[in-house]
């Protein structure tokens, strides 16, 4: 054997342990993907998930989100109002999920369902009806009336009609809130 075919056999070795190095990363990555990313279930019965939120967190308050942290995921929240046993005034750092959401990623104030991951940690509830006041119609939990797309110039209208009707609906659930808390 030349010296030159037994060259040309390495690099055609090491090509197919590079390739297959490339096919079993790219499958790890790709099973990974399909086993961290959520399904989050389009539900139509606002009052279904409402109630379901109500019943499976361990907190439900309004907050004011003091700070936010989008690179770790995380913010501090201030306890404005609680609807269970969190005392008003306190402070925590919340977490979300980046991918499930809902992603508390601005200050203001926000109502929050969520669970305690440690004492001080309050992790928010994936796929939740966890939103912001400012932007409610951001909350992809939460069934709205859908219409058709807008033309360019009907946007606005649009927008402002969409907000119009999230925040009703968040209006209306902090009222029953603030009944069953009775």
């Amino acid at each position: 054997i030349s010296q030159t075919e037994i060259i040309a056999l390495t690099l055609a070795t090491s090509m197919n342990t590079f390739k297959n190095i490339v096919l079993s990363l790219s499958f790890f990555l790709l099973g990974f993907a399909i086993v961290y990313s959520c399904n989050c279930p389009i539900v139509k019965d606002l009052n279904k998930i409402q109630e379901y939120e109500y019943e499976n967190s361990e907190c439900i308050f309004v907050g004011e989100v003091l700070s936010v942290n989008l690179d770790n995921h995380t913010f501090e929240i201030e306890v404005i109002e609680s609807f269970d046993e969190t005392n008003s005034g306190t402070i925590y750092t919340g977490k979300y999920d980046p991918i499930c959401g809902p992603r508390v990623n601005e200050k203001g104030m926000w109502l929050i369902y969520g669970f305690f991951e440690t004492n001080s940690i309050l992790m928010v509830n994936s796929c939740g009806l966890t939103r912001s006041f400012r932007k409610p119609e951001y909350c992809i939990s939460v069934p709205m009336k859908m219409t058709p797309a807008p033309e360019k110039d009907e946007y606005d209208v649009w927008k402002k009609e969409w907000n119009k009707n999230a925040t009703e609906i968040l209006a209306t659930e902090l009222q029953n809130l603030r009944k069953k808390k009775k």
